[in-house]
């Protein structure tokens, strides 16, 4: 199963949308049962930075997605994404350019001028994509789903950070016969990438100059038969660049309005075949505590990275198809907290009332150039401090927007320090469109 088929896409798009002038009797009162959403956002992007250039963007746009209701354990769905630029800053002078080719598709561009365009590439063009479109069967409490999909778990995830999350060409099969556990595997063979209107091959990011065309295969598994401990353990195989083991271990106790949560998790990465990323072996341990009363909580955060950079998550989140920043200490700029050697800490302080709730955060990150230079590290940074205010206000039943402020203060004596003022505004706007 090297790809998705265009014929597969076919008909489950053409089902989900047109499913009336397909269907017998019952499978009609499938598809007309269904559920049709629609997930709109508005995002303003802003980055001022030191010696390298300004970012700015504002979009608008969503997903609308359709999902059908069961017939015979059967079931189609099929999402499109939207992104479309309106704040747009100067001649649009830059080629387009895809992942494999090396173009930048950040939720911002910026052309050869130095003005920043809009979202998607480096032309400025919108994202107008069927990222997902699958068939799904479930029988007991076994489940698989195959098509253009959203995945979710630690390292392979839809990242939802920015405008769109990241969608997988892939198998998914999940079981929960098992009490209270559930067990599943991925095989994964494209992606498209948050910022990007095209679905490539898993490795093909990476570009030309890497010898490998591999998928990735995920198992995993859940497990909460321990009272108020959830215990989760993931292993990812990539031929010819990497295996890695992920576990987290989360724990939630409450003694009346006092509540205390934590956390640990670990991970092991080592070079598998050819090891196109070189000889990696490291690892990344880390830990978060999280002690609320009533509306306040203050968290503790801290990780640190072995003697090579954990690959896959972190600087490679927008090449390889895998996952967002994957540390405990990532807040929002985040200076690299997978370095090799980097040690990171932080805390953060928290209040909510009623539909507001409010954050400041800080984050040390303790890096190592010298285990960076020797480390099979992409993107060297020096030590930094970040600085961040969260504020998330509910608006209504359907409504919500987002306010994240931050700052990010590199030291002085690294050729590459590039300080960062970063401001995000995000707009949600969520409802059901058909329902019965």
């Amino acid at each position: 199963m090297k790809k998705i088929n265009s014929l597969t896409l076919s008909i489950v798009a053409a089902a989900t949308m047109f499913g009336s002038s397909i269907s017998a009797d019952t499978i009609q009162d499938s598809l007309t049962g269904g559920k049709m959403t629609a997930d709109l956002r508005a995002f303003y992007f802003n980055g001022d930075r030191d010696n390298r250039t300004d970012r700015e963007a504002l979009a608008v746009g969503g997903i609308v997605k359709y999902e059908s209701a069961p017939y015979y354990g059967f079931s189609v769905g099929s999402a499109f994404y939207v992104s479309k630029d309106v704040l747009n800053k100067g001649d649009q002078t830059a080629q387009k350019g895809s992942i494999a080719n090396g173009g930048s598709v950040n939720i911002v561009t910026r052309n050869v001028a130095g003005n920043t365009e809009m979202v998607n590439y480096k032309d400025g063009t919108a994202i107008n994509s069927l990222a997902e479109a699958y068939i799904q069967y479930n029988i007991g409490k076994t489940a698989i789903k195959y098509g253009r999909q959203r995945l979710n778990t630690p390292l392979m995830n839809d990242y939802y950070n920015r405008f769109l999350p990241n969608t997988f060409e892939a198998t998914l099969l999940t079981n929960k016969d098992l009490p209270d556990t559930e067990i599943l595997g991925i095989y994964a063979t494209r992606w498209k990438y948050k910022a990007s209107d095209e679905f490539i091959d898993m490795t093909e990011g990476l570009g030309s100059n890497y010898d490998i065309d591999s998928d990735v295969m995920v198992v995993g598994a859940i497990n909460k038969s321990i009272p108020k401990t959830k215990l989760q353990a993931y292993y990812y195989m990539v031929d010819d660049m990497m295996n890695t083991f992920y576990g987290q271990v989360d724990n939630k106790v409450n003694f009346g309005n006092l509540f205390i949560s934590s956390a640990l998790q670990y991970l092991d990465q080592k070079a598998d075949g050819k090891k196109v990323l070189g000889d990696i072996d490291s690892y990344l341990a880390g830990a978060k505590v999280t002690v609320g009363y009533k509306g306040f909580s203050i968290k503790g955060m801290y990780d640190q990275v072995g003697d090579h950079t954990i690959r896959g998550s972190g600087t490679d989140y927008h090449t390889i198809g895998w996952s967002k920043f994957i540390n405990f200490t990532d807040i929002q700029i985040d200076g690299e907290a997978l370095n090799a050697g980097a040690v990171s800490y932080g805390g953060a302080l928290a209040y909510q009332y009623k539909s507001l709730n409010t954050a400041v955060k800080y984050i040390r990150i303790d890096q190592d150039l010298a285990k960076q230079a020797s480390g099979n590290t992409p993107n060297t940074r020096p030590s930094s401090d970040e600085y961040n205010l969260d504020v998330k206000y509910k608006i209504n039943k359907v409504s919500k927007l987002r306010v994240r402020l931050a700052y990010i203060d590199y030291e002085s004596t690294h050729k590459n320090e590039f300080d960062e003022v970063n401001t995000r505004i995000i707009y949600d706007y969520n409802f059901t469109l058909a329902s019965k």
